[in-house]
């Protein structure tokens, strides 16, 4: 963000928040708040000061509710920030990554057709309850610029379509989730219910394609 000059929960390849964490591996739920800083003299000159001099702790007016209801969700089980400093602009980004992991499972294919019929397996974790397999459907990613990059709070742009059930045995489930819709990219979406409520995460997306496959997981 901060080499390219926007402040945007997408980035300019089209991926969102849970995108990127699950080409990163990753396959629990992910909720994502950003924050942005600078030092200007009146006259518009960046003040140039060291990132030990500035203080990281967000404005009142930066504190939005949507960003305090992430911060004190109770569900979340890990967090990590990065921060990006340039000092000769004087500015800074901060992103806090919170992750809620309720099940333990074995990574999805990364590439998958339509028609393709996955097998998906694991084990809740403690908190975990109630599980639910949603397939979703949604489109393709699509390049932005640093001027057409979407603002605002972040909403995925999946559509669910089908609800499966799978089968339980103790804390562990499996089931056969078929991507079906040709002509339409798909993305495999999990919730699972908790004692903090129902949460949804991307192990792994699969991407469906009717005529070829395609390399890049959503």
């Amino acid at each position: 963000m901060l080499a390219n000059g926007y402040f945007s929960h997408w980035n300019l390849q089209g991926l969102g928040p849970e995108h990127r964490y699950a080409l990163a591996g990753g396959r629990d739920a992910v909720a994502e708040n950003l924050y942005t800083f600078w030092y200007r003299y009146e006259d518009g000159r960046a003040a140039n000061r060291r990132l030990a001099a500035w203080s990281v702790t967000p404005r009142p007016a930066s504190c939005r509710p949507g960003h305090r209801r992430t911060i004190l969700d109770p569900a979340h089980t890990h967090v990590g920030v990065g921060i990006a400093y340039d000092p000769q602009r004087g500015e800074m980004r901060l992103a806090q990554e919170f992750v809620t992991r309720l099940v333990d499972m074995p990574a999805l294919p990364v590439e998958a057709a339509s028609g393709e019929t996955l097998q998906v397996r694991g084990a809740l974790l403690a908190d975990a309850l109630d599980p639910l397999i949603n397939l979703a459907y949604q489109p393709l990613p699509g390049p932005f610029t640093a001027e057409t990059v979407p603002s605002g709070t972040y909403r995925s742009r999946a559509t669910i379509v089908e609800a499966i059930q799978p089968r339980l045995d103790g804390r562990e489930f499996s089931a056969e989730v078929r991507l079906g819709q040709a002509n339409t990219p798909a993305s495999t979406r999990f919730g699972f219910g908790s004692n903090a409520g129902q949460k949804w995460s991307w192990p792994a997306n699969s991407l469906c394609s009717p005529n070829r496959r395609s390399q890049l997981p959503l």
